[in-house]
């Protein structure tokens, strides 16, 4: 995965998504959060995802600290490794590989939200996607068919699980059919 803004810093200014939270909430702490968006690079695959890193970013003094991590398809179709995934999780969802603070869950929600009612936004996650995919200089990906994927072996799946388990990390969460 690499960093839409890492590459295009220009559009840092005009692109990058920020949410300001002027005033205490039950859950989410006041201060203002970057929406940074990291997408695959690897050109035998078109998974069409993308992590979502929510950065709070008080102090331009002080690094932005990562608060939550988000992962998201759009695409209704996926190779069966993704299959996988999206069985074991619902779409979008908290990354259980990247941290995850006390209420990375209302900032999955409120991304989730603003995704799907801010469809200028949501069409700016797919045109990103292209970007990074078809830069100049990276070849041209295959074309989906003549791709073969790998599928998990079971003892893969079991040592996935078993992984997630020892994180804590409960699998489809309660925002079914969202």
């Amino acid at each position: 995965m690499i960093g839409y803004f890492e590459l295009f810093p220009e559009k840092c200014e005009t692109e990058l998504r920020t949410a300001q939270f002027l005033d205490e909430t039950d859950v989410i702490p006041r201060g203002t959060y970057l929406f940074t968006e990291y997408y695959c690079q690897d050109l035998t695959c078109n998974c069409q995802r993308v992590l979502i890193k929510v950065l709070r970013a008080d102090d331009p003094k002080v690094k932005p600290s990562e608060v939550a991590t988000i992962s998201f398809t759009w695409s209704d179709e996926h190779d069966e490794t993704w299959e996988a995934t999206v069985d074991e999780f619902d779409n979008p969802f908290l990354d259980p590989f990247h941290f995850q603070a006390s209420y990375a869950e209302s900032f999955l929600e409120f991304w989730h939200d603003m995704y799907r009612h801010d469809p200028a936004y949501a069409d700016r996650i797919e045109r990103h996607y292209a970007e990074v995919r078809n830069r100049p200089g990276v070849p041209r990906a295959p074309r989906i068919a003549d791709v073969l994927f790998d599928t998990p072996s079971a003892d893969d799946r079991r040592k996935r699980r078993r992984l997630l388990e020892q994180r804590n990390v409960k699998t489809k969460s309660r925002r079914k059919g969202s």
